[in-house]
């Protein structure tokens, strides 16, 4: 233990001994150590305050040698060169890591946490990154930093409603209004000249109220910023948005961007990226898809959740979650690229027909469409969302289907509706997924440990087959109202 040395011998001896290690220390730095361990050993010695205890751990974990704060460390001039940029219009602004002055008050403890904790980074132009020390280490050190900086100020109250708060934010944010995405990312498109940090992370970071002191002053927190004063001296440039009321109108701008990535899109906005970026609505795109073919329909839906039909077999193909899709291939290979999903978690559904007349429970699936079914796709409505309805006929019967973004028990998911109008064939069955499928409740099962439908309505559904070549299958029943189908996919 540190306070039970004997600061005169060992390491710390005037003429150290051959078999302890010598750190060639100088008398003064001997003295420092000495004086140092007295001061531990002390039974009056008070508790580090929080001011320490932060100067301590950031010590500790080297913080100061990139980041400063309160003009204590940063990037020294010796090692400057090594932090680079991958944009040249930045200037230091975007290759050196941010700093840390009053950082408790303006970031939420939340994104604290994960930046501190996981290693969580939003300025993609910045070539250093930031370690992943891990929560147990310095998890800590969000608090301190909230407890130490954070003074929040009321916020002038605004009357105006929801929906027009956001209309006048999108406004604001756009190129009809402040032009906000000249310099700033919105949802991963490209800003028109510099590509600075994206707008739909802001709420998810920033205290409102630090926020709104920043836009009053930007200068003011970050001495020498290529941020304008859009509001100087208090005033709007723009007087006919909500009266050319300040509170008001920074008030709308974060009740746009709160929507995050399910915000409408601005204005104005950058679409050199071929990537097709869902906002508040759904996003169809039709083409060839890899594994549901050549008449593919696929639908991204806001909360970042997509699936894709094959309108040649009438089945719902694949599902993923994340990201939707690049449409470049079919710009780039004279529309004939097969286009992949850019999330996660992706799950395919068997290929052929969905639907087919078993004699029994265990007839196999035929490798051919039954041709006797008459499965004809006739074509898609869109919702007041822009969420397709597909419509086919199978064996004489109408079925229009549909899929909705849900979530279940706070999990993200698909909702799909399948409406039969008309008498069902005898045997008729469809099949919806073949894999490993394990049970988790009534009516639910787990596919392949990524995806779990779970199954509802006036239906039988069952599995069969062994390890990984088990289908699940339900029987549609023969009656001519009210039969249908609701399934609800979910990760």
């Amino acid at each position: 233990d540190l306070t039970s040395l004997n600061g005169t011998r060992g390491c710390l001896a005037d003429k150290v001994a051959d078999t302890v290690p010598d750190y060639s220390l100088t008398e003064l730095q001997r003295t420092a150590l000495r004086t140092a361990l007295a001061t531990m050993a002390r039974s009056d010695l008070p508790s580090p305050n929080p001011r320490e205890r932060t100067a301590g751990l950031m010590s500790t974990f080297r913080c100061t040698a990139c980041h400063s704060r309160n003009g204590t460390g940063g990037v020294s001039p010796d090692r400057s060169a090594f932090f680079t940029a991958n944009v040249d219009d930045l200037g230091d602004e975007g290759r050196l890591p941010p700093r840390l002055d009053d950082v408790g008050d303006k970031l939420q403890p939340e994104w604290l946490q994960k930046v501190l904790g996981e290693g969580a980074a939003i300025r993609p132009y910045l070539n250093t990154r930031m370690p992943k020390f891990g929560s147990a280490n310095v998890g800590q050190l969000a608090d301190l930093f909230v407890a130490i900086d954070r003074h929040a100020l009321p916020m002038a109250p605004v009357k105006d409603p929801a929906d027009a708060l956001r209309d006048a934010g999108r406004l604001l944010v756009g190129s009809d209004g402040l032009s906000c995405i000249a310099c700033h990312r919105f949802n991963r498109q490209p800003a028109h000249s510099m590509q600075v940090l994206d707008l739909t992370t802001l709420t998810d970071r920033l205290n409102e109220d630090w926020f709104r002191r920043f836009l009053r002053d930007p200068n003011q927190f970050h001495p020498g910023t290529r941020m304008p004063a859009l509001w100087p001296n208090g005033k709007s440039l723009l007087p006919k948005v909500l009266d050319g009321d300040t509170d008001r109108q920074h008030a709308a701008i974060w009740a746009y961007l709160r929507d995050g990535p399910k915000a409408r899109f601005p204005e104005g906005l950058s679409r050199k990226s071929m990537e097709l970026i869902v906002g508040g609505e759904a996003v169809v795109y039709r083409g060839k898809l890899w594994e549901s073919g050549f008449r593919s329909i696929a639908t991204g839906f806001p909360g970042q959740v997509n699936a894709a039909f094959d309108a040649e077999d009438g089945r719902l193909a694949v599902v993923w979650r994340g990201r939707f899709l690049d449409a470049s291939p079919h710009w780039s290979n004279q529309g004939m690229g097969s286009i992949q999903p850019l999330g996660s978690d992706v799950t395919l559904f068997p290929h052929g027909s969905p639907f087919a007349i078993l004699a029994n429970s265990n007839t196999p699936w035929p490798d051919e469409i039954d041709k006797s079914l008459g499965i004809k796709f006739h074509g898609y409505q869109l919702d007041s969302l822009k969420r397709p309805i597909m419509h086919y006929t199978v064996g004489g019967m109408s079925l229009e289907d549909s899929i909705v973004q849900g979530e279940v028990g706070g999990n993200p998911g698909l909702h799909r509706t399948m409406k039969f109008t008309g008498a069902s064939p005898s045997g008729l069955h469809l099949r919806l997924a073949s894999g490993h499928l394990v049970a988790t409740g009534d009516g639910s099962w787990r596919l392949n440990g990524v995806l779990t439908l779970s199954i509802h309505g006036n239906a039988h559904p069952f599995i069969r087959g062994k390890g990984e070549n088990q289908e699940l299958l339900v029987a549609i029943p023969a009656v001519e109202k009210n039969n249908q189908l609701e399934i609800d996919y979910v990760w």
